[in-house]
């Protein structure tokens, strides 16, 4: 068990070593996001359609729907 406990630690850290790098990349495109702008392209939105009824989505058309709590969750991944 001390190994998977290791493990999960070192998994842990690891991807906590990383949030800096990815808040920080254009990829994401957090400016537009923060302002309430779509990230998805046009392609992307045209073969998701409304989503607003259906119960699973990808990660980003979830932290569309729910923009307002991305401070909280950017913070709660820097931790």
């Amino acid at each position: 068990m001390d190994n998977l406990d290791d493990y999960l630690e070192l998994n842990k850290q690891t991807w906590n070593n990383k949030v800096d790098v990815h808040i920080a990349s254009d990829f994401y495109e957090n400016e537009n996001f923060l302002n309430e702008k779509s990230t998805l392209n046009s392609i992307e939105l045209d073969l998701l359609g409304n989503v607003s009824n259906k119960k699973y989505c990808i990660f980003n058309v979830i932290l569309d729907k729910i923009r307002f709590h991305l401070q909280d969750l950017v913070q709660m991944l820097q931790v």
